[in-house]
């Protein structure tokens, strides 16, 4: 058994010799034993990679990171560009009809 406590084998060895007594709570305590013994030897006990991922692994990753264009299409009242399912900022219209009344903002302003 490699890299397993070495206590564990000779407890396992006096539990079917009879010497030792098992508990319903024998594997939870072994498995303490287990992690505490590897804490304690400087070893990491969560999940680490093994290698170091390359510059080339790494940016390939994150080639999907980039930031989009937006797609915008045209108002075809005014014809000025506008993103779609949005209503135009210059006339105020959305599918066709009015929703904003930019002549009353712009005397506001």
């Amino acid at each position: 058994m490699r890299g397993a406590y070495p206590g564990n084998r000779r407890r396992r060895q006096g539990l079917r010799e009879g010497r030792l007594a098992a508990t319903a709570f024998d594997g939870l305590h072994v498995a303490s034993i287990i992690l505490a013994f590897v804490h304690t030897q400087g070893r990491c006990s969560v999940g680490t990679p093994k290698k170091r991922k390359s510059h080339s692994r790494t940016r390939m990753r994150r080639s999907h990171d980039a930031l989009k264009k937006i797609g915008l299409g045209s108002c075809p009242r005014c014809g000025t560009n506008r993103r779609p399912h949005t209503v135009c900022e210059t006339c105020g219209h959305y599918r066709d009809r009015a929703v904003l009344n930019v002549e009353a903002e712009a005397e506001t302003e």
